[in-house]
């Protein structure tokens, strides 16, 4: 990197496909040289340095901090100029990644997801993923509610949506049946495309963002036009899951884990925002505490309110921040516990550290908005009355 720095050269296209590495002498060759100009000074800049990394640091997206943080410390001290545009580099590098993102997910969603579709006499028609169970795709593709009578444990049942922990030849899965709630939803589905595409395409376009969620087997949609149903959604059943529900809840009532557990919530929060995917619907309920790693892995489940946009607004941000406060507040009333995430997002997204206070009231307002609404929803549903904030 020194030595393309120091001789001035300016790759418009630099990532690892376009360096190529002999492995007997480490000797590195740049190729691809129709993207690539020199300095009219003979040297680069500070900011055209910063550009150069902006353009190859995507590649390394998936590389641990400590490891980005070492080869940074090692070109400032060639270039102490750096240290002060690391963000830069940072967010342009994110930007590059959503652009390409955004790009590439909708033309070429059919081609890269390994999927099936499918359509029967009866309506019935979806997507099924290539390693779904023959038996199992038998039900899918004839009347998925069928599934139902292999119910294990009852996780949820609005006038929305019904989801169940389903047994099936001795493995376990995930079932979530989308009714039509009143005409509104019937209108809407007759006029949107397909709710079965939309939940495919938004769980494999979440995945392409490298974001950690359940694995869908199928979508289907029952009936079309003013025919239609319902949609079923089948998901592989992530282990422990009720554990890594309370995992979070126990975490945030223990004082010595909560700053742990907060900075771990805002760490996802901030990396969804960056890559360009606003929830919705993030609350503690919909994020799962995975055992599968020594540090444990956090996974996003319940994608139907997903967004991706090319920028987040500062608003869209809080919304989510919000969202998921507001749930903690339910288990603790005490509003200085839940700031905890919201100084961990600062301490993530600079642009807001000069703007904290304003940001602040506008989080803590939004999040007691919020929990008035979830208590008068309650209470509602509960003949017992509960203190409204």
């Amino acid at each position: 990197m020194l030595e393309v720095f120091n001789c001035g050269l300016f790759h418009t296209d630099f990532n690892l496909g376009n360096l190529l590495i002999k492995d007997s002498t480490w000797d590195f060759f740049i190729i691809d040289m129709q993207a690539a100009h020199l300095a009219k000074r003979g040297y680069l800049n500070t900011k055209k340095i910063a550009a150069n990394l902006a353009f190859l640091l995507p590649v390394f997206s998936k590389i641990e901090n400590r490891y980005k943080l070492r080869f940074f410390v090692n070109l400032s001290k060639h270039y102490p100029e750096l240290k002060g545009r690391l963000w830069f580099i940072q967010e342009k590098a994110f930007q590059k990644m959503r652009t390409h993102w955004l790009k590439k997910g909708y033309r070429n969603l059919k081609k890269s997801a390994p999927e099936i579709f499918f359509k029967n006499k009866n309506g019935v028609h979806g997507y099924l993923e290539g390693s779904a169970e023959p038996t199992i795709r038998t039900y899918l593709v004839v009347n998925p509610d069928e599934l139902f009578k292999f119910t294990e444990k009852n996780l949820k049942k609005s006038k929305r949506a019904k989801l169940a922990a389903i047994r099936f030849e001795g493995r376990r899965y995930i079932l979530k049946r989308y009714n039509l709630k009143n005409w509104r939803h019937r209108l809407k589905r007759l006029l949107s495309p397909s709710l079965a595409w939309k939940i495919w395409k938004t769980n494999y376009l979440i995945k392409l963002r490298g974001i950690s969620t359940s694995h869908l087997l199928a979508a289907v949609d029952v009936g079309t036009g003013l025919g239609y149903r319902c949609s079923y959604a089948l998901y592989e059943y992530i282990d422990n899951i009720s554990e890594g529900y309370r995992y979070i809840q126990d975490s945030f009532l223990d004082d010595r884990k909560r700053p742990y557990m907060m900075r771990r919530l805002a760490k996802l929060a901030w990396e969804l925002h960056q890559k360009g995917i606003r929830h919705g619907d993030f609350k503690a309920s919909n994020i799962i505490w995975s055992f599968d790693e020594q540090k444990g892995n956090l996974k996003v489940i319940d994608l139907d309110a997903v967004r991706f946009n090319r920028f987040l607004r500062d608003g869209q941000r809080i919304a989510d921040l919000k969202n998921l406060a507001s749930y903690f507040l339910m288990l603790d009333p005490d509003p200085a516990k839940t700031d905890l995430l919201f100084d961990e997002y600062v301490h993530l997204h600079p642009p807001w550290q000069h703007r904290r206070d304003r940001l602040y009231r506008s989080f803590r307002t939004k999040a007691l908005r919020q929990l008035n609404h979830r208590l008068k929803r309650e209470e509602s549903r509960s003949p017992f009355p509960k203190q409204v904030v």
